[in-house]
């Protein structure tokens, strides 16, 4: 039985880890009229393997006037949403922002002005209001989308780019 359990063990290995990023960057208005919250600016990363997602980092960069109004999900291809920034920030202008559950601090503690320098690597890192772990166990092929709003009047800005990072093991 020893002998078995040690040929088994030999013969499948721990299934390696492998990270890879999806970047776009395609820009956009992000206005009350642009992007209203009904009718979100939508930015797709489309991933042709399937695998077992483990963890997921989002960076997000746009300039806006007023962050307060803005609002930021992430969908998986599964259809899971996970809100990343919901009307953070008063008045602070703009966001640089890295996504991770593993930082030490939540966006919402997020009340000062990012630079609009160019990403990556993000001005700052915070957790997202929602768990990115939501994801976890999730097959990673599909369409994942960002979506963004402006859910108040009165300021605008310019979405600049957005990178998702998966970290995946092979189903």
């Amino acid at each position: 039985m020893l002998v078995w359990l040690a040929l088994t063990l030999a013969s499948n290995p721990a299934a390696a880890q492998t990270t890879t990023s999806y970047s776009n960057t395609t820009t956009g208005t992000i206005s009350e009229t642009a992007t209203t919250c009904t009718s979100p600016m939508v930015r797709n990363f489309t991933v042709a393997a399937n695998a077992q997602v483990t963890d997921v980092n989002i960076g997000v960069q746009f300039t806006h006037t007023y962050r307060g109004d803005v609002r930021a999900t992430l969908v998986s291809p599964a259809g899971t949403v996970v809100n990343l920034i919901t009307n953070v920030g008063t008045s602070a202008d703009n966001l640089n922002v890295l996504f991770d559950d593993s930082a030490a601090a939540s966006i919402s503690t997020h009340t000062t002005n990012d630079n609009t320098a160019a990403a990556p690597p993000y001005q700052r890192t915070f957790r997202p209001e929602g768990s990115l772990a939501s994801f976890n166990g999730q097959g990673s092929a599909g369409t994942w989308q960002l979506t963004i709003c402006d859910s108040l009047n009165g300021d605008n800005g310019n979405f600049t780019r957005t990178d998702l990072t998966l970290a995946t093991v092979p189903i």
